[in-house]
């Protein structure tokens, strides 16, 4: 089963880092039904969905970079 790592986004979202594209306004609101849609999409695809507490103090969380492979 594949399972998949997901994390609320931060409400300080609005901070987070950028390197390669210009600074525009991020909407919490926006970016928050988004993380829904995307968290059926993996659902829909036959991932577990396992929900990581919210950091909303680290406006890049919602990213859940860490990768992990568990084998029997």
């Amino acid at each position: 089963m594949t399972i998949a790592f997901v994390r609320p986004v931060s409400t300080s979202i609005e901070r987070c880092e950028l390197t390669h594209v210009e600074r525009q306004s991020t909407d919490y609101s926006t970016a928050a039904t988004q993380h829904v849609e995307y968290t059926r999409a993996l659902e829909s695809l036959g991932c577990r969905v396992e929900h990581l507490p919210a950091l909303h103090e680290h406006p890049d969380a919602v990213f859940v970079e860490d990768c992990a492979l568990v084998l029997d």
